[in-house]
């Protein structure tokens, strides 16, 4: 963030390297030793955004696939235990929903998204 900032000098900005771009600060440091201009700040923070936008998607996915399976246990849990005698039944019931909750999908398109949903997806 601190090239979003607007911080230019190469070596600050090489110390805030981590990992294994430590080892290689002199040339972290000849790398960014060079023109950075407010389009090249803009666009950094776009793909940043970008990136926040990706990731918490990501975990939005991971809690929807956590609560799709908790429901497919509990549904091979219930026809286990009635021994298949109401196994059509059992997502309406178990699922709480009348479509059973399997079929419910994740939204594609989302308006915390930079661009929102333009494209329609």
């Amino acid at each position: 963030m601190a090239l979003v900032a607007g911080t230019t000098d190469p070596a600050l900005l090489a110390d805030l390297a981590r990992g294994k771009l430590r080892k290689q600060l002199p040339e972290l440091r000849q790398a960014l030793a060079g023109r950075c201009g407010p389009h090249h700040r803009f666009m950094v923070s776009r793909l940043l955004a970008d990136i926040d936008y990706v990731e918490e998607a990501s975990r939005e996915l991971s809690r929807r696939i956590e609560e799709l399976l908790a429901c497919v246990w509990r549904i091979a849990t219930y026809c286990q235990a009635q021994q298949f005698a109401h196994a059509q039944e059992a997502p309406k019931s178990i699922c709480g929903t009348e479509s059973g909750g399997l079929t419910g999908g994740v939204s594609h398109g989302s308006a915390t998204h930079p661009r929102g949903n333009e494209n329609g997806v």
